[in-house]
């Protein structure tokens, strides 16, 4: 009851303060997965910003939530705020999120904007989000059966004057299971922009992206217009849950650093984070990002963390261990071209306290670096294509493992439908497997949209090919109300040669 009256209070603040403000919605999918990353089709031309937290559905099912840490024109990174594992090539994407804006401001994405009325100037006070509530219903093999209703809350509160201040909420709650998971909760006094910053709550920052999510306090500062830094302090809460956990402290020292010139831009940031568990060393790391820029030609990115084990060996590393390595190379010759490549090499995280984990023998520290290459194109007619490949050397087990795909996403159109297609091919010591997935939308008459999707997931142990063949179909039907309530349903069904599952959805999603 307690939760209902939070919500049910929050959506009658709503009709008391509003805002000039740009209402965004992205859609995309995930095209590649490392062990802490994602990379989706989604970037800065659809609205995407750093810091933006995205939806992450499977067919009718929310998988997960990722923060956006690095970005470009047609892309992004982002780090998941569920395990990694979780997550699958070709899960889709969705950001919406409205944007404070002043009535000189020129929106940048116009089709996708609607404006509310500013009143309540006096304290700048406004308010945003949403709440929404779903109830589905599953069936496997007609026998067994399943129900469960979720309800989530985005809520963010922002004051302008006399002081810039910021409250934001997001959190999901099991309703059959009495459970509820905060993703995000922060106070926020000033903006990163500002000479003095400071984060209450589970706290996030950009300079901060590759430590993980802290329950705490962050405290920075400006030194000039070119030079921040901070400090940070908290609880590291459960890794797999997100739930709150007072077992293991944080804390760690950062700066960050931009430098900007005609069309060159250089910008990074430094952290040094200390976990403890029981008054000893969990884990002690460095992170450090960097990135350079010339115009629209050239885009480089660095990203490495290195842990320290000052006690000794732990699972055969000692002294200083460069855990993850990354470097990215984008070239943009025309318009219309994109070719990217990067090297990354990456290994397991050993706690050394809290969880103690140690590389699994099918997973070894090999199987999570390569060579990733891949090469975007746009047409005149508005079609973009994904080509690209990952290899990987496995130097214990043997053998290499090779990942390739294929993206093509057809012209936007008004009426009509509007179709994309994402296909994978995986080839490594254990499996070989193919992934294909047709996608189609469109608009049914001023208020409603049809998403249908088709999917065939082919595998085989070693160099078979179909030990295993999976179809997969999802409907989904939403039906919007002016611009605050939007109702859907969905029915997903998976079909192999063993057993059938049925999934059945309904939702509502209030925006104020």
């Amino acid at each position: 009851m307690k939760r209902a009256a939070i919500f049910l209070s929050l959506i009658l603040a709503g009709s008391l303060w509003a805002q000039e403000r740009m209402e965004i919605k992205v859609d995309g999918k995930i095209t590649y997965i490392t062990t802490d990353q994602v990379y989706c089709d989604v970037g800065t031309d659809a609205g995407v910003g750093e810091g933006d937290t995205l939806r992450i559905t499977r067919g009718t099912e929310e998988v997960g939530l990722a923060v956006v840490t690095y970005l470009s024109r047609k892309s992004c990174v982002c780090e998941p705020l569920v395990p990694a594992e979780t997550l699958q090539l070709g899960d889709r994407v969705h950001l919406e999120k409205v944007k404070l804006v002043t009535i000189e401001e020129v929106p940048e994405t116009p089709a996708t904007v609607t404006t509310a009325k500013p009143v309540n100037k006096k304290f700048g006070l406004s308010q945003l989000g949403n709440l929404s509530y779903r109830y589905t219903y599953s069936q496997f093999s007609d026998s067994l059966f399943h129900h469960r209703s979720i309800a989530s809350l985005q809520y963010g509160l922002h004051m302008t004057r006399p002081i810039n201040t910021q409250l934001w909420i997001y959190g999901r709650s099991n309703i059959q299971n009495h459970d509820f998971i905060l993703y995000q909760a922060r106070w926020e006094l000033g903006t990163s922009e500002s000479r003095f910053h400071t984060q209450i709550g589970r706290v996030y920052s950009s300079a901060m992206a590759g430590v993980g999510a802290t329950d705490g306090i962050l405290l920075e500062t400006s030194l000039s217009e070119r030079i921040s830094a901070g400090l940070l302090g908290g609880l590291e809460p459960d890794p797999a849950t997100l739930k709150f956990n007072s077992s293991v402290t944080k804390g760690g020292v950062f700066t960050s650093y931009r430098f900007r010139r005609d069309q060159r831009s250089l910008e990074g940031s430094l952290a040094l984070v200390g976990q403890y568990a029981s008054g000893n060393v969990d884990r002690e790391f460095l992170y450090n990002r960097f990135r350079w820029r010339r115009g629209r030609l050239l885009y480089f990115t660095m990203n490495q963390t290195v842990d320290f084990y000052r006690n000794g060996a732990v699972g055969g590393r000692k002294g200083a261990t460069l855990v993850s390595n990354q470097l990215s190379l984008r070239i943009r010759p025309l318009n219309w071209l994109s070719i990217q490549s990067r090297i990354s090499s990456r290994k397991q995280v050993l706690y050394q306290q809290s969880s103690r984990s140690f590389p699994d023998s099918l997973f070894v520290d090999e199987t999570r670096s390569g060579w990733y290459n891949a090469v975007y194109f746009n047409t005149s007619g508005g079609r973009s294509y994904r080509l690209g490949a990952n290899y990987r050397f496995q130097s214990t087990g043997g053998g290499n493992s090779i990942y390739a795909f294929l993206g093509y996403r057809g012209p936007y159109r008004r009426e009509g439908w509007n179709f994309d297609y994402t296909g994978s091919f995986l080839h490594n010591l254990l499996i070989t497997g193919s992934r294909n997935q047709f996608g189609f939308t469109r608009k049914v008459g001023r208020r409603g949209s049809l998403f249908a999707e088709y999917e065939l997931y082919v595998y085989g142990y070693g160099n078979k090919l179909a030990d295993y063949i999976q179809h997969n179909v999802t409907a989904t039907y939403s039906w919007q109300y002016r611009s605050h309530l939007v109702v859907s349903t969905s029915l997903d069904a998976t079909v192999d040669k063993d057993y059938k599952y049925y999934y059945l959805y309904f939702a509502f999603h209030y925006r104020f």
